[in-house]
């Protein structure tokens, strides 16, 4: 990694973005100067090493500027999936591309790409970019907000119900990606969005870092669905934050199965009275997978409530670390939080660890947390032999009913296409019991 004492100035702003996200970036860059690696002291860095994730020549990251994409760059309709009703996606590695039904532009919905959003609709975009995962936040954070290239803005007015999921299909392809995505639901919305991380076959291999921010408004009910299905010799940082107001819902899932090493910090603050997030995890790791997820809940805002339910598998020689920590505030009172990780392993050389924390600064909560670590229950299995299934098949059958309630709390619409995925992970070779 580039010694970070020899500083670069940034570049001048000759691109048409306003003077203030270029101060963020500006801004963002003298701090991950500034700060320090991250220390492999502190936990939820216990378990990866922060360098492979920081890019060997910073300086390298200038040549790529935040681009709209020029005309002819679109999407066809045969791009867009079938249970979509709208699609965004990343063209030639640099171009964030969208499309909108008439219907949705009217009652208006804005989706279109982050750069083109910070010239458009500064009013909406300003305040909120970098409102969650702020300068403070960390290092690696502020390579992000310092040279983001690809992204995407997604805006639902008040009391508008979009009723067929929003996917974004981002696609990877260059030796180093910075991207990045903003939500805001207005009050009374519903939103369906599916996050879908995706690189060409034959991609050469590449680092990722990816920054989230999803602002829920108040009674809003807002489904997001992140699916990393990058390819083996691709690295992914992610940082994902979200916020819920008062009385809004929020179901957040998370599938990780592609990827040779990924981390991923994701956390949701429950900011308003009455709000409510659902936070649920499907990772299958297999081969030489290395992943590192770490969740927060942060209860800020009292009668709120909190659900994380995270199921891991592993085979071969995968490694999997999960740390998770719900934190309530002094002030937030009658609140009820609840955590649960479960790990199978399905052979001797594959490996899980689970660290769930409680930071509570009251008395006045429901709160509890647990985790699980096994393997298959060699009876079960029996079981499912002497009803004429073979060994391996067992197994998978096992492996998708230990899934079965991840999957099954999915928007109905991309149920099959995650059963589809994981069949795919589950079947690339013979599982080891």
């Amino acid at each position: 990694m580039q010694n970070d004492t020899q500083q670069f100035p940034f570049r001048d702003n000759y691109t048409d973005e306003p003077e203030w996200s270029y101060n963020l970036r500006k801004t963002a860059w003298e701090n991950y100067f500034r700060m320090p690696v991250p220390s492999r002291v502190d936990h939820i860095w216990k378990y990866s090493d922060p360098a492979d994730y920081l890019p060997e020549y910073t300086a390298d990251l200038f040549s790529g500027l935040p681009l709209v994409a020029p005309n002819g760059h679109s999407l066809k309709p045969e791009d867009q999936a079938e249970w979509a009703g709208a699609m965004g996606a990343t063209l030639d590695q640099f171009y964030s591309v969208t499309t909108l039904p008439a219907e949705l532009r009217k009652k208006g919905v804005i989706f279109m790409g982050l750069s083109q959003a910070l010239r458009q609709h500064p009013e909406l975009v300003q305040g909120k970019l970098g409102g969650l995962i702020a300068s403070d936040f960390g290092k690696i954070e502020n390579l992000n907000q310092a040279f983001w290239n690809t992204g995407f803005f997604l805006y639902v007015p008040d009391n508008v119900v979009i009723e067929r999921p929003v996917h974004i299909q981002r696609n990877f392809e260059a030796p180093v990606s910075m991207t990045r995505l903003l939500v805001i639901t207005g009050s009374n919305s519903q939103l369906t969005l599916v996050d879908d991380l995706t690189a060409p076959d034959g991609n050469p291999a590449g680092q990722v870092n990816s920054v989230n921010e999803i602002f829920a408004g108040e009674n809003s009910s807002l489904d997001y669905v992140f699916l990393q299905r990058l390819q083996k010799n691709q690295k992914l940082y992610y940082t994902h934050r979200g916020e819920v107001a008062r009385d809004g819902r929020m179901r957040s899932h998370f599938l990780s199965l592609g990827a040779n090493t990924g981390k991923a910090n994701i956390g949701v603050t429950l900011a308003g009275e009455g709000a409510d997030s659902r936070l649920q995890g499907l990772l299958f790791g297999h081969d030489t997978q290395r992943f590192d997820h770490h969740t927060r809940h942060r209860h800020t805002a009292g009668n709120t409530y909190s659900k994380l339910d995270m199921k891991v598998a592993v085979r071969d020689k995968a490694n999997s670390a999960y740390t998770g920590l719900i934190e309530i505030e002094e002030d937030a009172k009658n609140c009820e939080a609840y955590q649960e990780n479960r790990n199978l392993i399905l052979s001797e050389t594959a490996k899980a660890e689970s660290i769930p924390e409680l930071e509570i600064k009251n008395n006045e909560v429901s709160c509890s947390h647990g985790v699980t670590m096994g393997s298959i229950d060699p009876e079960m299995l029996f079981y499912m032999q002497s009803r004429g299934l073979f060994s391996e098949e067992a197994i998978q059958m096992y492996v998708h009913g230990f899934y079965a309630s991840i999957i099954d709390e999915l928007p109905e619409a991309i149920r099959e296409l995650a059963r589809d995925l994981l069949d795919e992970q589950i079947g690339s070779k013979s599982v080891a019991a």
